[in-house]
């Protein structure tokens, strides 16, 4: 298994593998109220994507999945357990992602997110991304639906 970077308190990122995916899915399933399926998880280990995960004293704490075509990456899912959420480690990922696909001379990354998650578009927002578009009733929710902000942070 490749390990991409290591940092301080011992956190570890490393390339996601089809063994992670149960402990990835309880991850998901405890942090989301709309979780993606396991069979969105087996679908994104392809070459396209670019995922890692995290790892601090050897447990799994969150993880990124993204799609990289051409010289423009999608963010699908950015994950943290909500037993370690509020520590900045949301953060550490985004950084991370971002360091490795401007070295990698990608020039865009996307992503939609929904427009309740204020904790989200906050963070996506110190980190410079923008929102260029709304798609109206988008995602499903218990009122029916919500919108879903559209963001971009242009790397180069």
């Amino acid at each position: 298994m490749a390990v991409f970077a290591t940092a301080e308190c011992g956190m570890i990122f490393s390339e996601i593998t089809v063994a992670d995916i149960p402990a990835l899915h309880q991850i998901e399933l405890a942090a989301n109220p709309y979780p993606w399926p396991v069979t969105a998880f087996q679908s994104s280990l392809s070459g396209l994507y670019f995922n890692y995960k995290l790892v601090i004293d050897n447990q799994l704490i969150g993880f990124v999945f993204c799609k990289i075509v051409a010289d423009q990456a999608e963010l699908f899912n950015i994950c943290v357990n909500p037993n370690h959420q509020g520590k900045g480690l949301g953060k550490q990922l985004l950084q991370k992602l971002i360091a490795d696909l401007t070295a990698k001379q990608v020039t865009e990354l996307w992503l939609e997110v929904r427009a309740s998650n204020q904790a989200a578009i906050g963070l996506y927002e110190r980190f410079g991304f923008s929102c260029v578009d709304i798609r109206p009733n988008y995602y499903r929710n218990a009122q029916g639906a919500e919108d879903a902000h559209i963001m971009c942070l242009y790397l180069i």
